[in-house]
């Protein structure tokens, strides 16, 4: 009987939505960009891997970037973005550079961040996952001037710039997906959102 009960149970319970909503504040997009043959660009590696055990997902989104990819024309990169391409480690926060990445300065930029109001609305829903691909919809919207982009967390490889709305894409199987909004004139990141493993 108690069997019986446990399996009406799950019958009936709604399945986890594989769905992520953007919140009322702005979360930190931290991109560490990379190339090979880059020793310096370890230590940074490793820092970036531990953000994720310092700040939830709604706060800080890290994600790497690698050189070779760069060249592919996925995204349109400001100027600041084009100084990822020296051997050396690169680090921008909401599309903006910050070298002081290693210091104290760095959680102080992550709260002036959080502490914004969200000027931009993402959500990201995993549709179906076939032959090592994932089929994402992506919707977006905002009052400012601005472009979508989607990708996978580590490493990304951008797809965009896409048009605010609603979009179906396809992206490697991975374990975490990532959208950010980005404001077109200033290349300001608006708001990011990360969508972790779920089964649709």
């Amino acid at each position: 009987m108690r069997t019986a009960c446990l399996l009406l149970a799950l019958l009936v319970s709604p399945a986890v939505a594989c769905t992520a909503r953007s919140g009322e504040r702005t979360a930190a997009l931290v991109e560490l960009y990379t190339s090979a043959g880059c020793g310096a660009c370890i230590p940074a590696e490793r820092w970036l891997a531990g953000l994720s055990g310092q700040y939830p997902a709604e706060r800080v989104i890290p994600v790497t970037l690698q050189v070779s990819q760069v060249a592919r024309p996925a995204r349109r990169l400001t100027p600041l973005q084009r100084l990822a391409l020296v051997p050396m480690p690169h680090v921008l926060v909401q599309g903006m550079d910050f070298p002081r990445w290693h210091t104290d300065d760095f959680g102080s930029e992550v709260a002036r961040v959080n502490a914004i109001p969200a000027r931009a609305r993402l959500q990201l829903e995993i549709l179906s996952r076939n032959a090592g691909v994932l089929t994402v919809r992506a919707e977006a919207s905002s009052d400012w001037q601005a472009d979508l982009f989607v990708g996978t967390q580590t490493p990304v490889e951008w797809q965009g710039p896409l048009a605010l709305g609603r979009h179906e894409i396809r992206v490697p199987l991975e374990a975490a997906v990532v959208a950010f909004v980005q404001d077109r004139r200033t290349g300001e990141v608006l708001q990011a959102l990360r969508l972790g493993a779920c089964s649709p």
